[in-house]
């Protein structure tokens, strides 16, 4: 058997043609599995391991993620596809993301689940989210087998979700200061004010006495060096 171009896929087409012989059927799930693993290596771009994801998932689980992997690509033509999260027991999680992460794609047996980096702060008037409700920060939309999915709304949360990330990207890297220039004749005034604000607030302040230092200091009256009182 060639499993050079596609390993799993052609010990899956075997799997089917030896339906009847459970045993054979068992080892050849096992060995597929272990060298789709081997398959995925660091040298893969993210797209293409995306690709091999769907190509494995040969049912509705494949069409769906091929399906809304392209809607994510028309409402955000400038994403980008990336794999993270790869292990020994696990191949990766394919991210879709604009200078900050938008969402992941998950398949599991009988779901295909997308969960949004900062989905508790998108508004959803369609009710896209079905899934990791309770938490603060994150939702998700789980797709089942048959269910139909709303191309335009979930175009709208793709681009607001972009957009979120996007302007907390701009907050927490503020444009700098633009410096207004003054005007000659108001020059030495705005520097005297300038220099002013500097005196009291940068300048330190001197710390007061100690009450014992001030004590120490205190020469009760006539103990000057001229009039010493001599007693014999």
């Amino acid at each position: 058997m060639n499993y050079r171009r596609n390993p799993y896929l052609n010990v899956k087409k075997e799997i089917k043609d030896n339906e009847h012989d459970y045993e054979k059927r068992k080892l050849l799930s096992i060995w597929g599995a272990n060298n789709m693993k081997k398959t995925t290596t660091k040298g893969e771009s993210p797209s293409r391991l995306i690709d091999a994801r769907i190509e494995e998932q040969d049912d509705w689980r494949g069409k769906t993620l091929s399906h809304v992997r392209a809607l994510i690509k028309q409402a955000d033509p400038e994403v980008v596809e990336e794999w993270k999260w790869r292990k020994e027991s696990s191949p990766g999680v394919p991210v879709w993301s604009h200078n900050g992460g938008i969402c992941t794609g998950e398949t599991y047996k009988s779901v295909v689940k997308l969960t949004f980096f900062k989905g508790a702060s998108l508004k959803d008037p369609s009710r896209l989210f079905n899934s990791s409700l309770e938490g603060n920060v994150r939702r998700a939309i789980d797709f089942h087998e048959g269910d139909e999915i709303e191309d335009e709304a979930f175009k709208t949360l793709i681009r607001a979700a972009a957009a979120l990330i996007r302007s907390s990207g701009r907050e927490s890297n503020p444009a700098p200061l633009e410096v207004t220039p003054i005007p000659a004749d108001t020059m030495s005034a705005a520097a005297f004010r300038a220099l002013l604000w500097l005196r009291v607030f940068f300048v330190p302040k001197q710390s007061p006495r100690p009450p014992s230092a001030m004590l120490r200091e205190r020469k009760p009256p006539g103990s000057s060096a001229r009039s010493k009182l001599i007693i014999h």
